[in-house]
């Protein structure tokens, strides 16, 4: 249970305590520090400059807010990425059901006699739970070991899923009872096999390997080489943000519902999610009481490997804007300040002529470079901070251009927004009260 730390309350009001104190005592300071003949005299010269130390606190707010606007933008971009994925799966209707190896034959029948029920399957692993399990195959013509996904299924998981067949066809019942030496293989897996033939009538062998599956096991299917009898569309089967599971090649063996090692039921039924769950329960109840461990609808598995970019990207965006705001309030206070200070050298400025435009630009041309300053420290840090990123997800592109020149236009207008208020106001001055 989370219970209040004293230590945590202690250190928030000693930091608010401390920059209370820091933030008030700066500016009196350099208030005792006036040089109180030229101020009373109104006597800046053109090449006024706002105080050191304001300078760097306005630049590196900028930065801050860069280096958070740039995320930002990267993670909303990785979320439209992995949202826009087509991951060749038909999940809407469809449950997966765990349960103990020695229930599955009968509840595999059981729910393809419940109304509603379209089809029913089951697979070694269930996709979208965990990444690709893998296996070294030796592809005949090839001499080389290639390394690829595979997954042992029934002949009902391509209907579940809706996987189309694109030549051949899949396992039939008696081949996935007798555990047939026959494949199914993705496009991707045909094209890496054999980039200029057809992969149909075609063998693979499998090979023994020396790596294990610290998580499910070390399992293989029965025989040493098996024909490719399929081709099927590419789908996903691992994680949704990983290159190297969106991008799997994927190999297909039968399997059968009295098999030992597979994992889940796969069940196509139509109907509402509440009214398919209780025909659901009712069929696996009917064989013996809370016999699953879980039953779960896909398409929910699929919302949980998207909802971290969402809950990421709410972050980063609720960040972003808040430093943004801050900024836009900093150049604000400060060119505000500047120019109440400037008032009489305005005055003169426009009464010996200058054009309202020229005061305009100057100031806002000051803004802009500390600007400037704060944007290029906030490239640079997301920058450096960049390559903790790059390569731990496929939806991640931390040198993104678009981000980085997205949120450095924004930032940009921003600070000439809160600097063009100010400056509108000093060319409204009137010279003659300027002067008094």
């Amino acid at each position: 249970a989370l219970t209040p730390d004293w230590r945590v309350f202690g250190f928030i009001l000693l930091a608010s305590v401390a920059a209370t104190l820091m933030f008030g005592m700066v500016p009196a300071i350099q208030t005792t520090r006036s040089r109180l003949v030229e101020a009373n005299r109104g006597d800046f010269s053109s090449d006024y400059r706002p105080a050191r130390l304001r300078s760097v606190l306005l630049a590196t707010q900028v930065a801050v807010c860069s280096l958070l606007l740039i995320v930002t933008a990267i993670v909303l971009r990785s979320q439209e990425r992995v949202t826009a994925r087509t991951i060749g799966l038909d999940l809407n209707g469809v449950w997966d059901a765990r349960m103990a190896a020695r229930f599955q034959a009968k509840a595999a029948l059981r729910l393809s006699e419940t109304p509603g029920v379209e089809a029913v399957a089951v697979a070694w692993y269930a996709p979208l739970y965990g990444s690709d399990r893998r296996l070294a195959l030796a592809p005949s013509g090839s001499l080389g070991e290639v390394r690829t996904g595979f997954n042992m299924v029934s002949p009902g998981y391509f209907q579940v899923l809706r996987i189309p067949i694109v030549r051949g066809r899949a396992f039939t019942d008696a081949e996935a009872e007798t555990d047939a030496p026959v494949a199914v293989v993705s496009e991707r897996a045909a094209r890496r096999f054999w980039p200029r033939g057809d992969a149909l009538g075609r063998t693979v062998s499998i090979l023994k390997s020396d790596r294990k599956d610290l998580y499910f096991g070390g399992r293989t299917p029965n025989f040493a080489e098996a024909r490719v009898i399929g081709v099927a569309r590419d789908a996903l089967s691992g994680y949704l943000a990983t290159a190297e599971d969106f991008k799997s090649a994927m190999v297909y063996f039968p399997t059968h519902e009295g098999a030992a090692d597979n994992d889940s039921i796969l069940v196509r039924i139509s109907g509402n999610r509440n009214a398919a769950r209780q025909r659901l329960v009712a069929a696996l109840d009917g064989v013996a009481p809370s016999i699953y461990d879980m039953l779960n609808p896909m398409d929910d598995v699929l919302a949980m490997q998207i909802y971290p970019f969402q809950a990421v990207f709410w972050i980063a965006a609720f960040l972003g804007g808040l430093a943004l705001v801050m900024t836009v309030s900093g150049i604000y206070g400060v060119m505000s300040y500047l120019v109440s200070q400037r008032t009489k050298e305005i005055g003169i400025r426009l009464a010996l002529g200058a054009a309202a435009g020229d005061v305009v630009r100057m100031i806002v041309k000051q803004s802009a470079r500390l600007a400037l300053i704060g944007v290029a420290a906030g490239v640079a840090l997301a920058l450096a901070i960049a390559p903790v990123f790059a390569h731990q997800l496929d939806a991640i592109h931390p040198y993104d251009g678009m981000a980085y020149g997205g949120a450095v236009l924004v930032v940009m207008a921003a600070a000439v927004a809160a600097a063009y208020a100010p400056s509108r106001q000093a060319v409204r001055v009137d010279p003659v009260t300027a002067l008094r």
